[in-house]
C-alpha cells in the first residue's frame, strides 16, 4: 500500500465522509451566497477590538506554550501544540 492509498476496509467510510463533506460545503456556500448582504458581527462598535484582544491572547498564549515545549526539549510536539491552539 502506498502513500494515499487506503486499506479495503476504510474505502467506503472515507467515500461516506468525502461526499458529507462536500455536501456540507455546498450547504454552506448556498447559505453565505443568499445571506451575504446582511450585516457583519463584527460591524458592531467594539466588536473588531474585542475580537482582535481574543485573537491577540491565544496567539500569546499559543507561542509561550511552544517556548517552553522547545525549553523543556519536546520540540518535536510543538507543531501538535501549535494545531491544537
Amino acid at each position: 500500500m502506498g502513500a494515499g492509498e487506503a486499506s479495503a476496509g476504510w474505502r467506503s467510510p472515507l467515500i461516506v465522509g468525502a461526499v458529507l463533506s462536500l455536501i456540507v460545503a455546498v450547504v454552506g456556500a448556498v447559505y453565505v451566497w443568499r445571506n451575504c448582504s446582511g450585516g457583519s458581527a463584527l460591524g458592531e462598535p467594539g466588536a473588531m477590538r474585542r475580537y482582535a484582544i481574543f485573537v491577540g491572547v491565544e496567539f500569546g498564549i499559543a507561542a509561550v506554550g511552544a517556548a517552553v515545549i522547545a525549553l523543556c526539549g519536546g520540540g518535536e510536539h510543538i507543531a501538535a501544540w501549535s494545531a491544537w491552539w
